[in-house]
């Protein structure tokens, strides 16, 4: 693990499989929203469910960064590289 402190800026929206590859989720629309009340400013969603982002309303969109994840590698990048 790190010595990062947990400051809630960061949320990821988990699915994956054991290879380590990242699965789409539903709602993705209701837990941004969720996210974004709980004073969330990056969320990390699969790259396959980049289309529903579109869902989100702009106000949440402009005001939240989302990152797109194929693996869980690149998960744990953004995660470990977001500015806490």
């Amino acid at each position: 693990f790190t010595t990062f402190p947990s400051t809630g800026v960061l949320k990821w929206v988990p699915g994956r499989t054991l290879r380590g590859n990242v699965l789409p989720i539903g709602g993705l629309k209701e837990k941004s929203l969720a996210a974004y009340r709980a004073g969330i400013k990056t969320v990390i969603i699969p790259d396959e469910n980049c289309r529903d982002i579109e869902d989100i309303p702009e106000q949440v969109r402009d005001e939240m960064k989302f990152i797109t994840a194929k693996t869980m590698d690149t998960v744990l990048d953004a995660a470990l590289s977001v500015h806490l």
